[in-house]
């Protein structure tokens, strides 16, 4: 309900949203929090220019997971395509790489995967964009 996650914004109360959900026979189900978070991205995006940074503990989408120097800066959602044939970007990083394209698409004007450095600066970690 994007009207009530907008009337708690606006009393400047910050929601904290549970990656939970239940079969409807009472049987909880953990949903992938990205996917959540896109989600919530994506219904803000219809009032709000919604920017959603993807925290975790690499600097970004990197080229070699193994070199810290690998960090891609930008990275459009062909590339990404080519990346994910060749191996490159591969495990956990599809579903948040799919999510987040998939929000883009659907009017989240910009997403950033990076560390916790992420949430101090703007320039830090990957910037996803349909295209570059």
């Amino acid at each position: 309900d994007v009207g009530g996650l907008d009337s708690l914004l606006k009393a400047a109360t910050v929601p904290v949203i549970a990656p939970l959900s239940h079969d409807g026979e009472g049987q909880m189900l953990n949903i992938n929090a990205d996917t959540m978070a896109s989600a919530v991205a994506t219904a803000l995006s219809a009032i709000y220019e919604v920017t959603l940074v993807f925290c975790f503990e690499l600097p970004g989408v990197m080229g070699d997971i193994n070199d810290p120097a690998s960090l891609i800066a930008q990275l459009s959602s062909e590339k990404y395509e080519e990346l994910k044939i060749a191996g490159i970007i591969a495990d956990g990083m599809i579903p948040k790489l799919d999510n987040s394209f998939a929000a883009l698409r659907k009017g989240v004007a910009q997403i950033r995967i990076s560390n916790t450095e992420g949430l101090r600066t703007k320039d830090s970690g990957t910037v996803l964009k349909l295209k570059i």
